[in-house]
């Protein structure tokens, strides 16, 4: 288990990305479905729209508008890049990977027709769709890296600090970041002042890299109904899973040979999470008028069983001398994450044969995010209710359009996701908000389609290495960006009557 922050600053869980578990399950539960890049060309405004696979991620009651059997298949290309500010020196870095966004297969079941003269095997329902997805709908890979000369104070500092709080020394009371330091001789009793001291004072250089890796997917299992032509019902199984990996380096050097005999000091965090979950979908989608297209979907909460792994270590250049300190105390652990419910309202309207125009909305809580530790109630506790204070309601607003003209396609979106934190005034716009922009084109023809589109996601967010507790705090405020480009391609097969 990745020991927590020591317990005076838990409250404050901006610090030690990969020591805090609230930033995971914000990460977990903050899903961008990619799919097919017919919705992605809309910005994944595509609740009520309906008759493509990206329905499995948002309302399931779409796989009920198809009117034949279908498969499809895409192939994207995935970059990042981060551009930060720490202490006002710029760096940047960037990552790229090919992915498969999206796969699937829809079966079209239309009801046996009602006989002249007779009554109809059914009623009003005219068909049945079963529809097996894949699709990505995280992607983490991203690598920030990050530099500048501290004036004011050191990661050193908070070793004092916390370790002159006089608790029992061990893993339980203190964290790695802490206690590994304390093992080097890089912090000690100073029996002249009967406290804990250091020699490593500012001005320092500091730096940093954090790289994270994986990609979170879903297999869904779908069935929709379509009752008359005007009211479609779907519901929907996933199962997600998830490998997500980050290394953490943070370092401090001597500026101009200041600190007698110190060089330098390596603090590396590593660990993988990895597991699987389950949830489910339910959705329904009306069609009162040729031109108009309502919907409404719940999608439960999802219930991750996750496996972990964590090691920390640290190592100090003295002299001529370089001290090595890591922990195997953090074996493999096991514990359990429940996301919020979400909920997608969709409108469409239809132009005849030339288009649409779409517009859906999301809502979700991240702070009724839970976690669960099997023989840690308190630690449960305690991280239930950083998240409950730290993060709110989070509201998504998409919007698309697309252009017909006999087998072509044109489209183009955009959509806001407001930040998850309840107080963001102290982050200066670095509060995680994120804005999207879409474009795509696609053919249509009988039996053969196929899509193109590009995504572009915006995100700035704030990142403390170590917490001060005053108006010198440290901070890596990055600008991201995210860009998937995805080609989608499928055919369409026969009907059969049930």
């Amino acid at each position: 288990m990745r020991k927590l922050l020591f317990i005076g600053t838990l409250l404050l869980a901006t610090a030690a990305k990969a020591q805090v578990y609230d930033v995971d399950g914000l990460k977990f539960a903050r899903t961008t479905p990619l799919s097919t890049a017919r919705s992605m060309g809309v910005a994944g405004a595509f609740g009520s729209v309906g008759a493509d696979l990206s329905a499995t991620g948002s309302n399931p009651a779409g796989i009920a508008l198809y009117r034949s059997s279908e498969v499809m298949f895409g192939l994207g290309v995935q970059n990042s890049r981060t551009t930060t500010d720490y202490l006002g020196n710029r760096t940047s870095g960037s990552a790229t990977k090919v992915a498969v966004p999206g796969a699937g297969v829809v079966f079209n079941f239309p009801t046996r027709p009602k006989k002249a003269g007779g009554f109809s095997s059914g009623s009003s329902l005219k068909s049945v769709s079963l529809a097996i997805t894949f699709q990505q709908i995280n992607n983490f890979r991203r690598t920030e890296t990050y530099s500048g000369l501290n004036k004011e104070n050191t990661l050193a500092n908070t070793w004092v600090n916390e370790l002159n709080l006089g608790y029992p020394l061990d893993f339980y009371n203190y964290d790695a970041s802490v206690m590994l330091p304390l093992l080097a001789g890089s912090v000690g009793f100073d029996s002249a002042s009967n406290g804990y001291a250091t020699y490593i004072k500012s001005p320092v250089n500091q730096s940093g890299k954090i790289t994270q890796m994986g990609s979170n997917s879903d297999v869904n299992l779908a069935l929709g109904f379509n009752v008359n032509d005007k009211v479609y019902l779907g519901v929907d199984v996933g199962i997600p899973f998830i490998n997500y990996t980050v290394n953490n380096l943070y370092s401090e050097s001597d500026n101009g040979q200041l600190i007698d005999s110190f060089e330098y000091f390596n603090y590396r965090q590593q660990y993988r999470t990895s597991g699987v979950g389950v949830n489910g979908k339910f959705g329904i989608i009306f069609r009162p008028a040729p031109w108009y297209r309502g919907g409404i979907a719940m999608h439960t909460p999802t219930r991750y069983s996750l496996d972990e792994l964590y090691v920390p270590s640290y190592e100090e250049a003295y002299g001529a001398y370089i001290y090595s300190v890591d922990s195997n105390i953090y074996a493999p652990f096991k514990y359990t994450v429940s996301t919020p419910i979400k909920g997608v309202i969709s409108n469409s309207f239809y132009f005849k044969e030339f288009g649409f125009f779409s517009v859906d909305y999301e809502f979700q809580n991240f702070g009724a995010t839970k976690y669960k530790f099997a023989g840690y109630e308190e630690t449960s506790d305690a991280i239930n209710k950083t998240t409950k204070s730290k993060y709110g309601f989070g509201h998504t607003v998409r919007a698309g359009v697309e252009v017909a003209y006999k087998s072509l396609r044109v489209r183009g979106g955009y959509a806001y996701q407001s930040s998850p934190f309840k107080q963001t005034g102290s982050l200066g716009g670095y509060d995680g908000s994120r804005h999207q922009a879409s474009a795509g084109l696609g053919y249509r023809g009988k039996r053969f389609f196929a899509d193109f589109a590009w995504l572009a996601t915006f995100q700035k967010d704030y990142y403390a290495p170590y917490l001060t507790g005053d108006a010198n705090q440290p901070a890596s405020k990055s600008s991201n960006m995210y860009q998937n480009f995805v080609l989608t391609i499928g055919f369409k097969f026969g009907r059969k009557t049930i």
